[in-house]
């Protein structure tokens, strides 16, 4: 996915990338929103960063004017719980992560970012919905949900990394 806002470009990710990406996700609040365990060596960081140079749904956020990734976002494949849901059944969606080093938080960034992207989805042949789900305790997450229109679908505790949290699911359709 190539899309160009005012302020960013997303695009897939470069082997260049790796210095930005990897002061991004050395971050343990980033490991704890995104619900990462975390990393503990070089083999971890490049690991995950091999599977976003391999993956055509993840794009890096890139600051137009400087080149530097500020984040990412994903759209891959739904859980299969999800699918089963009543109010999806019969319809095509998709599902979006996302994240934003905390250095560039509070200046619209994500927001910009994910209206471009919801753009795109929904222009895609078929899709009928977008899902992201976040953790309770993550406000600023709950917020841009609703900025974006997004609503709640359920709810559902899991234990990751050994704590115990609540994840909201949500859903916007194609309107």
């Amino acid at each position: 996915m190539l899309i160009e806002t005012k302020r960013l470009l997303l695009r897939p990710y470069e082997e260049r990338d790796y210095e930005d990406y990897r002061d991004d996700f050395n971050d343990p609040e980033m490991w704890r929103m995104l619900g990462y365990r975390p990393f503990t060596c070089e083999e971890d960081f490049r690991g995950d960063f091999q599977w976003r140079l391999e993956n055509p749904g993840v794009t890096a956020l890139v600051l137009k004017e400087s080149g530097h990734v500020v984040g990412h976002v994903c759209a891959g494949e739904l859980n299969p719980p999800l699918c089963e849901r009543e109010e999806l059944r019969g319809k095509r969606g998709v599902s979006l992560s996302f994240s934003l080093h905390r250095d560039w938080r509070r200046q619209g960034l994500m927001t910009e970012a994910l209206a471009a992207v919801l753009d795109e989805l929904f222009r895609s042949d078929g899709i009928d919905f977008v899902n992201s789900g976040y953790f309770s305790f993550n406000e600023a997450s709950a917020a841009l949900h609703r900025k974006l229109g997004f609503r709640t679908l359920f709810s559902h505790v899991i234990e990751r990394n050994g704590e115990t949290i609540e994840v909201v699911e949500t859903v916007r359709f194609r309107q």
